[in-house]
């Protein structure tokens, strides 16, 4: 395996096409462009070895501390804050043609004791909530998400693949609707989601990567089929497309005491919604995520199984 030295062109702020992606039967219309889709394989590969790299390498190197110990109840870890924005002259070309601008990410880093109990996780939970069916739990214990509508997967070729040094390997697209205070319109974010855990050690990753599906047929949001579509009145409001990217890394520390949580993640909600603005909302935003986690994880601990998504129409 290439060992990666600067920032990849994969997992980055400039949405992936349909002939991007590997092949799949429900892209298949779109994917005949001239060019032979990315192996599965090499794909899934690819985006781990970057993501791996931009959080242990590229993340304690180039990004800049904001804050050491943010509180994060009802977490009994304290949450580290970083940022980096990263100028469009260092981004790789290679991935889209054309122009393409800076990419501010957020970060944090949290410490967690490695126990079943109140305030903390242990790594089993962690792996069931983060890492498995990641999507779905998101949608569970974050409020303001009242949608994670899977488009489609590459399940069935991802249950029989093999990479070296990863397991548990998974692919899909989903389209995550956020609520957004009126007057402004929703806000749905389109992302292939790619999954692993690792076969050497207690660790895994999830990356989000936005990919432009207006023109596949099972999307919901993104060619504006929910509006005669959606299941529920909140669903078919009209939405306006937003993307972002995002790493989460999990592993165990000292022996197996600590799990160590970081997420990184860049955003552009889109809309006249001015960037000035979102950018002073993210930071708070992913500490609150901490808290949503933990408060969701505690639930699920006593078999009450609540979802902290209230959403109303």
């Amino acid at each position: 395996m290439t060992v990666l030295t600067g920032l990849g062109p994969l997992v980055r702020m400039r949405p992936l096409s349909p002939s991007q992606l590997p092949a799949h039967p429900d892209l298949a219309a779109h994917q005949n462009t001239g060019s032979t889709p990315p192996e599965l394989h090499t794909f899934l590969t690819d985006i781990f070895q970057e993501a791996e790299h931009f959080m242990t390498d590229y993340m304690s190197s180039h990004f800049v501390v904001k804050a050491e110990n943010k509180s994060a109840p009802p977490s009994t870890a304290s949450v580290k804050l970083l940022e980096k924005t990263i100028p469009a002259i260092e981004l790789p070309t290679s991935h889209t043609p054309g122009g393409h601008s800076e990419e501010t990410w957020f970060a944090r880093t949290s410490i967690h004791e490695n126990k079943a109990t109140a305030g903390t996780a242990s790594w089993p939970e962690f792996e069931y909530g983060l890492l498995d069916d990641h999507s779905a739990h998101e949608k569970d214990y974050t409020p303001d998400v009242y949608d994670a509508h899977r488009v489609l997967s590459w399940d069935g070729e991802t249950s029989s693949l093999q990479i070296r040094g990863y397991e548990k390997m998974r692919l899909s697209i989903f389209e995550m609707a956020h609520k957004i205070p009126p007057p402004l319109n929703n806000r749905v974010f389109s992302v292939a989601v790619a999954t692993a855990k690792s076969t050497s050690d207690s660790r895994f990753l999830v990356v989000q990567i936005p990919v432009d599906i207006r023109l596949v047929d099972k999307a919901l949001y993104a060619n504006g089929r929910n509006k005669k579509d959606g299941d529920e009145a909140i669903k078919r409001k009209e939405v306006q497309l937003g993307q972002y990217v995002s790493i989460e890394r999990c592993e165990v520390l000292d022996g197996g005491a600590k799990v160590q949580w970081q997420m990184g993640t860049s955003s552009d909600a889109g809309g006249v919604l001015p960037m000035f603005v979102q950018k002073m909302a993210v930071p708070g935003a992913i500490v609150k995520d901490v808290s949503l986690f933990m408060e969701w994880i505690e639930n699920q601990r006593k078999g009450k199984g609540e979802r902290a998504n209230t959403s109303t129409p």
